[in-house]
């Protein structure tokens, strides 16, 4: 026992995470504070949700309040966050996370699969407020979005009335409660630096309220886009905890894009196995099989590496060209 104590005492692995491409530098996290339990465990109810997390700049009576900004919201719980490390192998977004939906989304495995971010935490700014991070459709949306669906989805937008009033509908409930979070925050700090003026420092005038009249994914609440089908399908699971009426708010969008992954065999509320993607026990586990952190699996850090490959093919190709150029003139 004394050993045991001894060595949980001196314990210093760190795990390397992969971190947001707009922080410029990786972060380190202690392995102990990870560890949860070996078996996965279904997710505290709403009345039993009293380990409520907390932001760097906000205590927990405050996050709650900030996360009651967006509908059908409780406050996001050190367990929560310890999963959506899990699910990311992020730090970044656990930081900025304010909320999950009230009625734990429809994981069979009962973790959160979407959760609510802060949209102007510590160390970033978030212009999106909703972060999909259920690894199983994190994973077959990126499909659906290779395969071209949010041109296809945003031409249904176009040509269909129901489905624009809905969309823009949804921008601005997203408009809306990215202000109050931040107007909350201001307040509730009694900061002498508001939130509208950090942004206007960062932004500028213009940028600072384009940021904040923002819809879903930062869109432009009058444009009939589809900008991200992983923002969307977050809005829907947020939504549907509101139960079968929805308030009486259609998602059209949301439904299409359930259908399809439906049709595709995935399952909104997972699979047998698909859990130890989300156990954070699992993430300093050493035993056989165990799933490695996963890779970030963000679009656009995608797109960027995608495009450092392709320049570096280009290169490649260009020297190739000028080597054969040379070998040519050498044979002359």
């Amino acid at each position: 026992e004394r050993m045991s104590s001894g060595i949980s005492g001196i314990l210093c692995i760190f795990i390397l995470l992969t971190n947001d491409a707009l922080w410029g530098f990786p972060v380190f996290i202690p392995a102990t504070a990870l560890l949860a339990s070996s078996t996965p465990s279904k997710r505290i109810t709403q009345h039993q949700h009293d380990d409520h997390g907390t932001t760097p700049s906000l205590t927990s009576g405050q996050s709650a309040e900030a996360a009651s900004c967006f509908p059908n919201t409780i406050p996001v719980s050190e367990e929560d966050r310890r999963v959506l490390q899990r699910q990311t192998g992020q730090l970044a977004p656990s930081v900025a996370a304010l909320g999950v939906p009230a009625n734990c989304c429809q994981c069979q495995h009962g973790y959160p699969q979407v959760f609510l971010l802060n949209p102007l935490s510590e160390r970033r700014m978030n212009s999106g407020l909703l972060k999909l991070t259920c690894p199983l459709l994190v994973n077959a949306i990126d499909q659906l979005e290779d395969d071209g669906y949010i041109a296809n989805f945003t031409s249904q937008v176009q040509a269909n009335e129901e489905w624009k009033v809905s969309c823009q509908t949804r921008h601005q409930t997203h408009a809306n409660a990215r202000k109050a979070i931040l107007k909350a925050k201001s307040t509730l700090n009694d900061s002498s630096d508001s939130s509208f003026h950090i942004l206007q420092q960062k932004l500028g005038d213009k940028g600072a309220q384009a940021f904040l009249d923002s819809g879903i994914a930062g869109a432009t609440v009058e444009k009939p886009d589809v900008k991200c089908l992983h923002a969307w399908m977050g809005d829907y699971l947020f939504q549907m905890a509101q139960g079968d009426d929805n308030n009486g708010q259609e998602h059209f969008l949301g439904e299409a894009i359930a259908a399809v992954l439906q049709e595709r065999n995935i399952p909104l509320s997972g699979t047998s196995d698909c859990h130890q993607f989300c156990n954070p026990s699992l993430l300093v586990s050493t035993g056989a099989g165990s799933p490695a952190v996963p890779k970030a699996r963000n679009k656009q850090r995608l797109k960027t590496q995608k495009e450092k490959d392709r320049r570096k093919r280009k290169k490649e190709r260009e020297q190739a060209e000028v080597e054969a150029v040379l070998g040519g003139d050498e044979t002359r």
